[in-house]
């Protein structure tokens, strides 16, 4: 976060391509108010379909927010003004290091209706990607992989983002990723009732998982997981996933390929992409909703396998060696047991008793770059 002492403060658009700017048929062109609540407005961050986002600081602490204000048009229309205020209380719930956080929530004595979100002093992951055309992949796993770790905290309470894309993960000026905008999260407690209905497509049709696109009511964590790993291929290929040319401009066309399409090998477009990381983006934006990793813990532990080194597992292998630990915790301690009396008798009896503890290896297919029996390492 800036240091509210600073002399400069910055100024930016939204780079969300969906995103109206000033000059354009329907754009907001309304004059920047001074003041909305405690706070002092300094200029505007970005604009959008629902309102204004201000660079404003929050005069009670001297400190620097980023200031969601609901268009006053939209605030007379009851749905806009209840998925507003459901932001506002899904961000609450959404308290994670690489979550952007909300600050306060309210209306101000004139009527607006704000979201006071810390300011992230950085651009977004889609500025970034224009601005320099590809991440490098170990990069991209790293912001990949603490995205996930949001979406792992979002699962244990129940959250669906549901418009996960590059615009809406901000890079912090020390490097953390942090997902914003979340104004179209989902939760299943019954007491916050969502406001989607079966038919009713909401999200951003470039980053839409298929089910989320044919309108199904019921989503989970899987179609995020989808979205994130369009991300990951937007920023390893510079492309813009099912849109390559950008010139697609039917909504339809784009969700038709959701739906219809597997995602390219990201081999065939980007020299030197691994195998892992291929394997990765299979597993994360696979069409079907059970060929994909089914939850983001996965995709973390995929991850971590990925930047070690190590041949990643896939949705399958992944979950089988979960539902393993959960339902054999007995056994993992037995075996740790054998192990550390085993290295009393040298490291050789300590592998064989390890590999004993353990049982025969399963069968089926090995883990993505492993070896063949019999065959020498990889260099």
């Amino acid at each position: 976060m800036s240091d509210p002492s600073s002399p400069a403060t910055p100024t930016a658009v939204s780079d969300d391509p969906e995103t109206k700017s000033p000059g354009e048929p329907g754009a907001d062109t309304a004059p920047i108010p001074k003041r909305i609540g405690g706070f002092a407005v300094l200029d505007v961050l970005g604009r959008g379909g629902m309102g204004r986002v201000y660079l404003a600081k929050q005069e009670s602490l001297d400190r620097f927010v980023a200031l969601k204000v609901l268009h006053p048009e939209l605030a007379k229309d009851k749905t806009y003004l209840e998925r507003f205020q459901r932001e506002a209380r899904a961000a609450a719930l959404f308290q994670h290091p690489n979550v952007v956080a909300v600050i306060d929530t309210g209306r101000s004595e004139s009527g607006e209706h704000y979201i006071a979100f810390e300011f992230v002093d950085g651009g977004s992951l889609e500025a970034l990607v224009r601005a320099q055309g590809r991440v490098p992949e170990r990069r991209a796993l790293e912001i990949t992989r603490a995205i996930a770790r949001a979406l792992v905290f979002a699962e244990s309470k129940g959250l669906v983002h549901r418009d996960l894309k590059p615009a809406n993960i901000l890079i912090a000026a020390d490097g953390t990723p942090k997902l914003a905008d979340l104004g179209l999260v989902r939760h299943d407690d019954p007491d916050l009732p969502g406001l989607t209905q079966a038919g009713i497509v909401l999200g951003t049709p470039l980053y839409m998982a298929p089910e989320q696109a044919l309108g199904k009511a019921k989503l989970d964590v899987r179609a995020d997981i989808y979205a994130l790993g369009l991300s990951l291929y937007r920023m390893v290929t510079g492309l813009v996933p099912f849109n390559e040319s950008e010139d697609t401009c039917s909504t339809l066309a784009i969700l038709s390929r959701h739906v219809n399409e597997e995602l390219p090998d990201v081999r065939g477009l980007v020299a030197g992409a691994s195998a892992g990381l291929a394997a990765l983006l299979a597993g994360m934006t696979a069409r079907e909703v059970e060929a994909r990793y089914r939850s983001a813990a996965h995709v973390v532990a995929d991850v971590d396998r990925l930047l070690a080194g190590q041949p990643v597992l896939g949705p399958k292998l992944t979950a089988a060696a979960q539902r393993e630990a959960d339902e054999a915790p007995t056994t993992a301690v037995s075996s740790a047991r054998v192990a550390e009396v085993a290295l009393a008798d040298g490291p050789t009896q300590a592998v064989g008793a390890v590999t004993a503890a353990a049982g025969p290896a399963p069968a089926g297919p090995a883990p993505v770059g492993a070896a063949a029996p019999g065959a020498a390492p990889a260099a």
